[in-house]
């Protein structure tokens, strides 16, 4: 099949060179990449960032990137791109005119926007993944991406519009529901994990001292829960925690969020106990999660679940609060422990479950990472979306009414 791959967030094209990207843009090159291994001709069209004089790029994994020109040639932020979404738009219409595809897969409802206005014109089955909805982040204050007031609204029309809509976790497919989308037309793929890179038969850093060690990885943004993982050391003692993500490692004193949290840590008398790394890019993350006792995963609602799926496939056993896709990824008490949202005391009782018990870290690991190559590798997960495509390719597609752009 020819794909077209849509995200307007920047995707950095996965060239192996350990880059630091979103959980979109993993799932988003990843995805490309799987799916040039089935011998599907992949392109992903993204919004333009860096001013390079190629907007064409062949990535070694076997897909293409389209840098397509919306606004200035630099990072912008979600909200920030709005007002360049109607460009956006424009260009991926006339790149699709000019290079026609079987089916269109936008990621992110911006980008869905842009996939339907070129569905309206020229007729190309378009497929949606939300990854986060509105209505769902607007529960959490705090949530890095809200977007605009009219952002529910707008998902709730895609749902009427979208030829089908993949959800990533039985959670989102209740969600979608809720906004008006048809049983008929909704699949739930989950998001993958790559079994090459994580895995427990990697190498592990030499560690010169005998505390159990956390890990926590994720945006420094209140609904990952990173709190309650600081709160719940004041439980256990010996125990250290470290915390991956925010800015660069130079930066993250600076950082606001993170300067709230070493607060937070030396008020709970912690705060000799949690080190903040700031990102870590993808290259090294698989021996940064081989470095902990247990990853904690634990915010108050996940789209994605990433974390978890490649701790569990690095065979580090997993503590995840019992919300959205960790409820289906996290087999409680199989391959891993789950809790209640934004309860410290819970999650250091998990914690010292597994520290205190060698026998049941062993079980929850292997489970894990048995798990996560059985059902979550990126291949598995291509080959899921792209039975997807074909039914909908299969199908009529009815007379296309465009979503407006807001």
């Amino acid at each position: 099949m020819r794909i077209a791959l849509v995200s307007e967030p920047n995707v950095p094209i996965d060239d192996g060179a350990g880059q630091i990207l979103t959980g979109q843009g993993v799932h988003v090159a990843a995805l490309a990449a799987a799916l040039s291994r089935r011998d599907h001709e992949t392109t992903v069209y993204t919004r333009r960032v860096d001013g390079a004089p190629s907007s064409r790029v062949q990535a070694k994994a076997g897909y293409v990137v389209e840098n397509l020109p919306a606004g200035p040639p630099r990072p912008l932020s979600r909200t920030e791109s709005l007002p360049y979404l109607a460009e956006f738009a424009g260009a991926l219409r006339d790149r699709l005119a000019d290079d026609p595809c079987d089916v269109v897969h936008a990621h992110y409802w911006t980008s869905a926007v842009a996939a339907m206005q070129s569905r309206a014109e020229l007729s190309i089955p378009v497929v949606v993944t939300f990854h986060s909805l509105g209505v769902v982040e607007r529960r959490h204050p705090g949530a890095a991406n809200p977007g605009p007031p009219a952002r529910v609204q707008i998902e709730s029309r895609l749902c009427g519009t979208a030829d089908h809509v993949i959800a990533t976790c039985a959670g989102e497919a209740f969600e979608l529901r809720r906004l008006g989308l048809p049983v008929a037309r909704t699949s739930i793929v989950p998001c993958g994990v790559d079994i090459t890179s994580f895995t427990s038969a990697g190498p592990r850093p030499v560690r010169g001292d005998t505390r159990a060690r956390l890990l926590v990885v994720g945006q420094l943004v209140h609904p990952k829960g990173i709190e309650d993982a600081i709160r719940a050391l004041r439980l256990l003692p010996g125990v250290e925690l470290t915390v991956a993500g925010g800015p660069d490692h130079a930066a993250v004193s600076r950082d606001t969020e993170a300067r709230r949290l070493s607060s937070v840590a030396a008020a709970c008398g912690v705060r000799n106990r949690v080190t903040f790394l700031g990102a870590v890019n993808r290259r090294s993350m698989p021996r940064l999660i081989r470095s902990a006792d247990v990853v904690v995963a634990t915010p108050s609602y996940e789209a994605f679940g990433m974390v978890a799926l490649e701790a569990m496939a690095c065979g580090v056993p997993v503590v995840a609060s019992a919300v959205g896709s960790l409820t289906d990824i996290v087999l409680d008490g199989v391959t891993g422990i789950l809790v209640p949202p934004r309860d410290p005391a819970a999650i250091a009782e998990a914690v010292r479950r597994i520290i205190d018990d060698p026998a049941l870290a062993a079980r929850l690991a292997r489970a894990g990472a048995d798990r996560a190559g059985r059902r979550y590798s990126w291949d598995i997960v291509a080959r899921g979306t792209a039975t997807v495509y074909q039914q909908v390719c299969d199908m009529a597609v009815d007379e296309p009414t465009a979503t407006v752009i807001p």
